[in-house]
């Protein structure tokens, strides 16, 4: 009977404590009003966020999800002239593999184009792009002949969650989903509203992937919950069940056990 007990106390244990573990993770959790360039929060960041100044600051905005673990608060917008184009960009630790990221995204006015990148680490040399190019959405890397377009056009003042992987090492494919669905679990999304993905062939990146960037020509629009990570599970994170309920869970299959060892 102990040792029924203590299986039982074991797995709800390792369920409340099993999560992903990511590279890099930023929910702008900053001063409201201040300028992201120069902001060095988040996890897993190895240097501060670099920006043009006067063009992204931090604003009080709850932006979530479906099912999306989020941080509920603040966000950085493009907030300034619509008519300039900019970006902002941030390092992590060299990864030499598969790289998957994530982040959510709500246009209050639509750019004509949007980016978001993998650079190699140590420069500013683009790996991989994602985004938005007019009425499409587009996967590209630095192969010859690598850009897929996908038609769609994302509406005004809705919260969009965009995801996107690349291998430095040179597997494919590369993939630009928004919206998937399967969040948590699996290798891929098992869906998404739209997506556009790249099978050919991939010359990958030397030394690795060690930076992220956004760019947009134009336009308005808040971002939040930057992950990068080395699984989709990784940049997908769902809520944990609470103790208590896994506990409850695990003493309800131990009297189940001892009714049925008692009978």
């Amino acid at each position: 009977m102990k040792k029924l007990l203590l299986l039982a106390i074991l797995m709800s244990s390792s369920l409340v404590n099993s999560h992903a573990v990511i590279i890099a993770e930023e929910f702008f959790n900053y001063t409201t009003g201040s300028q992201l360039t120069g902001a060095n929060g988040g996890t897993g960041w190895t240097a501060p966020w670099v920006a043009q100044a006067d063009r992204y600051e931090i604003q009080a905005t709850t932006q979530s999800f479906p099912g999306l673990v989020s941080s509920g608060a603040n966000a950085v917008s493009k907030f300034d002239n619509p008519s300039f184009g900019n970006g902002f960009s941030r390092a992590f630790a060299n990864q030499t593999g598969r790289v998957w990221g994530s982040f959510t995204v709500n246009f209050a006015q639509l750019p004509t184009y949007f980016e978001v990148g993998l650079h190699e680490t140590g420069n500013n040399n683009w790996s991989s792009l994602f985004g938005i190019n007019g009425a499409n959405i587009f996967a590209n890397h630095n192969g010859s002949g690598a850009l897929v377009n996908t038609a769609f056009a994302p509406a005004l003042s809705t919260t969009y969650m965009m995801a996107f992987t690349y291998d430095s090492a040179g597997a494919t494919p590369t993939t630009f989903f928004i919206d998937p669905t399967g969040l948590g679990a699996g290798l891929t999304p098992s869906g998404s509203l739209a997506s556009a993905s790249f099978t050919g062939t991939n010359w990958g990146v030397n030394p690795g992937i060690g930076g992220i960037k956004f760019f947009a020509a134009n336009g308005l629009f808040t971002i939040d919950d930057v992950r990068i990570g080395t699984t989709w599970a990784d940049v997908s994170p769902i809520p944990e069940p609470s103790t208590y309920a896994l506990l409850a869970l695990g003493l309800g299959a131990l009297f189940f056990l001892r009714r049925r060892f008692a009978a």
